[in-house]
C-alpha cells in the first residue's frame, strides 16, 4: 500500500520546484481530491460503524466544562497542547472505567514531568476545576499528568521522519521519588524483562532543567505502569499493522484479540469495531509538519537578543490586562498601531526631529481603537512613561521600516495559554517559548516536497487505526512558537481534510475552542486580514 500511495503522489512532486507561495495555494486545493481518491481506491471511505456508547457515572461533577456529552466523534482544536486535558477527561465519561490508548502524533514527545502541586489528582480522575487545572501546567507535561490521573495505559508517540528515525518500545512506569526533601515525578523505562541492569530511571534535575537526573530503580517505585512506544513516520504504519507485539491489533484489543485486516473478505473488518476494544485518544500537533523558531526572524532582520529582552520589558510595562480573559487580539491591535505611530513620528514628524509623540494624541487614538474596554483594563498605570521608552528604543536601534513591519507582524500576545495552571497574565512579543539558550528544539522549515511526503505518511498512520477514536484533539502550537505561522492554516486545513475523509466526518464534527490565538479559523498569521480595525 505504501508504494502504491507513493506512486499516486509521484506525479505531483513537480510542485516542489514551484515558488513556495504558489505550491501552498495549489497544495491546499489538490490535497483533498488526491486523498479522496486514495481512500476510495483502498475501499476505506465509508466503513466506520461504531455503536453508540452510553455514558457512565465516572464523572458527574457539575464543575466540569459543559461539552458535548454524546458519543459522536468530535475533533477539538486547541492552541497550546495542554489545553486538551479537559476534553480528554470529558470524553472519558464513555470509557467504562477503562484506561485509554493514546496515539500522539507530534514533533516532540511532550513527556516531561509535572510538578506535584497542591490538589494534583494523584491516582484518580480530577474531581474539581482546581484539580483539572493542575494537570495543565505546561505544553509538554500533560501526558504524564494524564497517566498519573489514571486516564492512559498505552502511549504511542509518532514523530515525523525529520526529527526521529528509530523505533522503540518499553514497558514503562511512573512513580514518586524524593529529591532534596521534595516529592517529584520519576519515570522508568524497562528495556528488557525487568532486569535491574536494564531499567533506566530518571527524574527532573532541578539544577539543570535541560537534562534529567538519573536514578536507581529502587529510587522510583513503579506506581503507574504503561506501555510506551516511539515510532517515526517512515515506518510507523508498517509497525502499527504488522508488529508481533506493538501493532494496534495487539494493544487496542483486550485479551490479545486479533482483528487483522483481511483484504480478501467481502466486508472490511479492519474498520468494524471489535466489542472488546479499548478507549482510544487520537492527538495531533500541527508541528508534526514543521517547526519555526520565531526569534530567528528577528535575528535575520538584524535585531539581537538584547533588543528582544529590552522590548519585552517595555511591553510588559505598557500592557497590564486586569484579567486573562481580555482578548489578546485587542492588545495586539493597539501594539500594531502604536509602533507604526512611533516609527512614523520618528521619521516623518513636522520638524524632522527624532522626538517623542504627544501624549494627548496617543490617548485619543488608543481610545479610538479600544471601543469596548476601558484603557485601565488593558494599560499599566504608568504606560505613557514606557511608551516614551519604546520610542527611545526604536531610536537607539535605528529601527528600519522593514524591521518595524516584522515586529508588528510578530505582534504581542499572552506568554502562555490563559488556561495554564496558576498563570498570571503577561504580554510579550509573540515569540513563543523557544528563546536562545533556553531550548533544545530544532527548527525545520518544510519544503513542498516535505509537506506532500508527510501528508502521505500521516494518512497511512490514520488508516492503520482499526476503529473510530473516542476523541480527536489537534494543537495548533502557534502562539508558543512551534508550527510555522505562515503555514499553520494550510497545515490545519490539510489535517482536517484527511481526518474528515478517513473517519467520514463533517464540518459539524470540528470544534474550534474558545482560546485560539489570532483568528479563530485562520490563526495568528492571518489575524490582520480578518479584522476591521481601521488601522
Amino acid at each position: 500500500m505504501i508504494m502504491n500511495i507513493k506512486n499516486v503522489f509521484r506525479s505531483v512532486i513537480f510542485f516542489a520546484f514551484m515558488p513556495f507561495h504558489k505550491i501552498i495555494i495549489i497544495f491546499g486545493i489538490i490535497n483533498t481530491f488526491i486523498l479522496l481518491w486514495i481512500l476510495h481506491e483502498y475501499d476505506v471511505y465509508n466503513n466506520w460503524n461504531v455503536p453508540r456508547q452510553m455514558n457512565n457515572d465516572v464523572f458527574n461533577s457539575p464543575e466540569f466544562l459543559s461539552l458535548n456529552q454524546t458519543t459522536n466523534l468530535h475533533v477539538y482544536i486547541v492552541e497550546e497542547h495542554h489545553e486538551v486535558i479537559p476534553y480528554w477527561f470529558t470524553a472519558a465519561k464513555s470509557f467504562n472505567n477503562e484506561k485509554a490508548v493514546l496515539i500522539h502524533i507530534d514533533a516532540h514527545s511532550d513527556m516531561d514531568y509535572p510538578e506535584l502541586v497542591d490538589e494534583f489528582p494523584i491516582g484518580h480522575f480530577p474531581r474539581s476545576n482546581n484539580e483539572m487545572q493542575t494537570l495543565m501546567q505546561s505544553n509538554d507535561e500533560f501526558i504524564q499528568s494524564a497517566i498519573i490521573a489514571n486516564l492512559i495505559q498505552t502511549v504511542y508517540i509518532i514523530y515525523p521522519y525529520w526529527t526521529f528515525n528509530g523505533s522503540y518500545a518499553y514497558t514503562s512506569s511512573l512513580g514518586i521519588t524524593t529529591i532534596n526533601n521534595t516529592k517529584q515525578v520519576c519515570m522508568c523505562l524497562d528495556i528488557n524483562n525487568n532486569e535491574e541492569d536494564d531499567v533506566n530511571c530518571k527524574t527532573r534535575n532541578q539544577n539543570d532543567t535541560l537534562n534529567d537526573l538519573l536514578l536507581s530503580f529502587k529510587q522510583c517505585p513503579k506506581t503507574w505502569l504503561y506501555h510506551y512506544i516511539e515510532l517515526n513516520s517512515l515506518t510507523a504504519s508498517n509497525i502499527l499493522h504488522y508488529s508481533k507485539y506493538w501493532s494496534f491489533n495487539k494493544t487496542l484489543f483486550k485479551n490479545g484479540t486479533d482483528s487483522t485486516f483481511n483484504p480478501n473478505k467481502q466486508t472490511n473488518d479492519h474498520h468494524h469495531p471489535h466489542p472488546h476494544h479499548l478507549p482510544l485518544i487520537l492527538d495531533i500537533d500541527e508541528d508534526f509538519f514543521g517547526v519555526h523558531i520565531v526569534t530567528n526572524t528577528l535575528f535575520k532582520s538584524g535585531l539581537n537578543y538584547d533588543f528582544i529582552q529590552s522590548i519585552n520589558l517595555i511591553i510588559s510595562s505598557i500592557f497590564c490586562p486586569i484579567s486573562s480573559y481580555i482578548n489578546e487580539n485587542v492588545i495586539d491591535q493597539i501594539f500594531h498601531w502604536l509602533i507604526q505611530q512611533i516609527y512614523f513620528h520618528i521619521h516623518y514628524n513636522k520638524n524632522n526631529q527624532k522626538s517623542i509623540i504627544d501624549h494627548y494624541r496617543l490617548d485619543i487614538l488608543i481610545k479610538k481603537i479600544n471601543k469596548t474596554l476601558q484603557l485601565t483594563d488593558i494599560l499599566c498605570n504608568h504606560y505613557q512613561l514606557y511608551i516614551i521608552k519604546l520610542n527611545q528604543l526604536f531610536i537607539n536601534y535605528t529601527i528600519t521600516y522593514d524591521q518595524m513591519k516584522i515586529i508588528s507582524h510578530i505582534g504581542v500576545c499572552y506568554t502562555y495559554s490563559i488556561l495554564t495552571y496558576q498563570y498570571i497574565p503577561e504580554i510579550h512579543l509573540c515569540l513563543g517559548h523557544n528563546l536562545p539558550n533556553t531550548t533544545l528544539i530544532d527548527e525545520y522549515l518544510p519544503t513542498s516536497k516535505d509537506l506532500l511526503k508527510l501528508a502521505i505518511q500521516f494518512t497511512q498512520i490514520l488508516l492503520s487505526i482499526p476503529y473510530l477514536p473516542n476523541i480527536i484533539t489537534i494543537a495548533r502550537s502557534s502562539r508558543d512558537g512551534y508550527t510555522p505561522r505562515w503555514l499553520q492554516y494550510h497545515i490545519e486545513t490539510m489535517i482536517l481534510n484527511i481526518i474528515k475523509t478517513v473517519f467520514n466526518l463533517t464540518e459539524n464534527s470540528i470544534i474550534f475552542t474558545k482560546h485560539l490565538a489570532g483568528d479563530k479559523y485562520y490563526g495568528w498569521y492571518e489575524r490582520f486580514t480578518r479584522i476591521n480595525d481601521n488601522l
